[in-house]
């Protein structure tokens, strides 16, 4: 065993919460990111992006019991489309699907300069957005989580969270890290 604590990993049974907590932070900073173009982080935001949808869409997966080591979004969606409808609008909606279907090419065709990509980063937020928003509300209604937990922002990134933002507001925000981790 090593003596270096600067990055340990350890398997948890408390799954479920922390998926829901890390989608909520990884949309926090691709949102960030995606605003800082048009030079500035968008490989970053991107992959975030996906991996934001990609760790919503597990962590409800997970409250059924239907979640797997994949990481291919119309997959994942396609295991729980029955339980969820949201699931199904994201398979089936013409600009949704082609958020989705762009998403899963991100791990495999961007995250190594594979492919030429265009991003129109005020458009893909804005769908971002709202995919997030749903996802979120999904999960809380599964867990019948009626209060809507808050979104931790830190201070220094609450005016860029909420630039343009049509979804969630500042009494939607907390500073506290637990404030978003909603128990059973």
């Amino acid at each position: 065993m090593s003596s270096y604590k600067f990055l340990t990993i350890a398997k948890t049974k408390e799954i479920f919460p922390l998926s829901f907590h890390i989608a909520r932070e990884h949309y926090v900073a691709a949102r960030t990111c995606l605003q800082q173009s048009p030079y500035g982080l968008v490989y970053p935001g991107c992959l975030l992006t996906e991996q934001c949808v990609e760790m919503y869409v597990k962590a409800i997966l997970q409250l059924y019991h239907k979640s797997r080591d994949i990481h291919y979004l119309p997959k994942l969606l396609k295991r729980g489309e029955k339980s969820v409808p949201y699931f199904g609008k994201l398979l089936t909606d013409t600009k949704l699907r082609y958020f989705i279907q762009n998403l899963s090419l991100v791990n495999s065709a961007m995250r190594f300069g594979e492919a030429r990509f265009e991003v129109e980063t005020d458009e893909l937020i804005q769908v971002l957005d709202e995919v997030v928003y749903n996802l979120d509300r999904a999960y809380l209604q599964i867990m019948r989580n009626n209060q809507n937990p808050p979104f931790y922002v830190p201070d220094g990134m609450k005016d860029a969270f909420l630039q343009k933002n049509n979804y969630f507001r500042e009494n939607d925000l907390s500073s506290n890290f637990m404030a978003s981790m909603p128990l059973p």
